[in-house]
């Protein structure tokens, strides 16, 4: 269909918008000669004359061309047809349109709701699976399995397509009750409407015009619905991932140079260049990296190991968590679905396949049924150790991390609060058993990641549980630390409420 064109027109004396003809065709995308043919054949009512030599046209004559459109578009009517249907509704825009709508001019032979005609059953010539067709009779979706009656061979070669498709002929079933009852109530409605003035034939017309009018709004309410479902699933599977990379921490910039972070990857370059390293040394430091929000570095590391270490799963889910942050999603997703098959509990591991469920849910966007999925992301959680040991930091805090960002999957609440508060009890004392770093200078800088990631999520849980005072506390001092953080402007933002 052409597409309605944007085009200046002029105001007349009564504040009404005109157009000139160039300007009727420049805003409608029809030609001038088309037009003329439009106004010639009565599909469009005569311009005004302003004078012998100026005609000009409402904003009428603009939504009648597109009205025209659509009819050819829509509907199997001829442009004199069309002219017809105009003229009889005085050219009415919104009488015009309510006719499109109610598509009884798409209407195709024999659709008539009124049984003119004495239809016999008929053989079948569909060339249908004997054994489909006799499932389909089973389930009452056809009456018999030899002779199909009026509409039962569209029936059947619908309900083939659907099947084919991959829908289950028990929703069919399901469906066929609730549509008797709405068929029903319908039949009752149409019996109902008394038109004296028409005759048999006439009201016979009226009655299949008021069919599609219902069917249409059927039609239109139960897409409507079904847009809304899907939306609803798309905008969900968006927050997932959204919920996952706003539950990692990410340090500021500021944070990263008063910790002087860069500074101490200087130094360990050439050791890294030279593959001077361990690989639970790169591994360590590609960890530090990710927590630290240098993500390039933190692949880069990663990488490094999987050239000669291809198996490496905490690698693996290194580079796809660095990827996620990176939102490089589809390599987070290439690298993260590496990890399925694999039964390891290290904390990057269940956050990269946690991130992966959720990239995986996002790309589907609702087209497909994602309660796997999420069934997989969600018993992901249950991985985790309740009671951290003091070797196991980063378990602490992905059990408060899932709390968080999955509390209706994650019901261990009490469990995270009591683990993030020994982790922070441990960091007082310095008693938490770290794995260790090829730099002795970034001790301290993972220490306070770890305390600011313990703080923020138990402000969040306590926050969650609508306990103001015992947050504000945690909230107060991620602020203070780490103030233009996506923790800290959270944190700042929830103690200004």
């Amino acid at each position: 269909m052409a597409n309605i064109r944007s085009a200046s027109a002029d105001a007349s004396d009564d504040g009404k918008v005109t157009y000139r003809i160039s300007e009727l065709v420049a805003a409608s995308g029809v030609t001038q000669d088309m037009i003329k043919y439009y106004l010639r054949e009565g599909l469009l009512p005569p311009a005004e004359k302003k004078h012998a030599k100026l005609s000009v046209y409402s904003k009428e004559h603009l939504a009648l061309i597109e009205l025209i459109l659509r009819f050819q578009e829509q509907t199997r009517l001829s442009l004199l047809e069309i002219g017809e249907v105009f003229a009889t509704a005085n050219y009415n825009v919104s009488t015009i349109e309510i006719e499109l709508l109610s598509s009884k001019y798409s209407r195709t032979e024999g659709e008539n709701i009124i049984p003119f005609d004495d239809v016999r059953a008929k053989t079948r010539r569909l060339n249908l699976p004997e054994e489909f067709i006799e499932r389909l009779a089973d389930l009452s979706l056809v009456a018999d399995k030899g002779l199909f009656g009026d509409g039962e061979e569209q029936v059947a070669g619908l309900l083939w397509a659907a099947h084919d498709a991959g829908v289950p002929l028990t929703f069919f079933q399901s469906m066929q009750e609730r549509l008797v009852e709405s068929a029903d109530m319908e039949v009752k409605a149409l019996l109902a409407i008394k038109r004296p003035e028409l005759n048999y034939d006439e009201h016979a017309d009226h009655l299949a015009d008021v069919d599609r009018i219902i069917n249409r709004w059927m039609i239109t309410v139960k897409n409507r619905y079904i847009r809304g479902s899907f939306q609803q699933v798309h905008d969900q599977s968006e927050q997932a991932v959204f919920s996952v990379l706003e539950s990692i921490y990410r340090p500021s910039d500021l944070f990263k140079k008063r910790h002087k972070v860069k500074d101490a990857m200087a130094r360990l370059e050439t050791e890294i260049a030279g593959g001077g390293l361990k690989d639970e040394e790169m591994e360590s430091l590609s960890f530090f990296c990710f927590q630290v929000g240098e993500y390039e570095q933190s692949m880069r590391l990663a990488r490094a190991i999987l050239n000669h270490k291809p198996e490496n799963a905490v690698a693996t889910a290194l580079a796809s968590l660095a990827y996620g942050l990176g939102h490089e999603t589809d390599k987070a997703l290439e690298f993260g679905q590496r990890l399925f098959e694999i039964d390891l509990k290290h904390p990057a591991v269940v956050q990269a396949k946690m991130l992966s469920s959720m990239i995986e849910i996002k790309k589907l966007r609702g087209v497909a049924d994602m309660s796997d999925l999420m069934k997989r992301a969600g018993d992901l959680f249950l991985t985790q150790p309740l009671e951290p040991a003091p070797d196991q930091p980063e378990a602490a805090i992905v059990l408060g991390q899932s709390n968080v960002a999955f509390p209706k999957f994650s019901n261990t609440r009490s469990e995270a609060l009591i683990a993030l508060e020994t982790l922070l009890q441990r960091l007082e004392q310095n008693a938490v058993v770290f794995q260790k770093l090829p730099d002795a200078g970034l001790e301290e800088t993972r220490r306070m990641v770890f305390r600011i990631c313990a703080l923020y999520y138990l402000g969040m849980l306590h926050d969650m549980a609508g306990e103001d005072a015992k947050a504000r506390p945690y909230f107060e001092e991620v602020v203070q630390v780490d103030p233009a953080s996506n923790f800290g402007e959270d944190a700042y933002l929830r103690l200004g409420r």
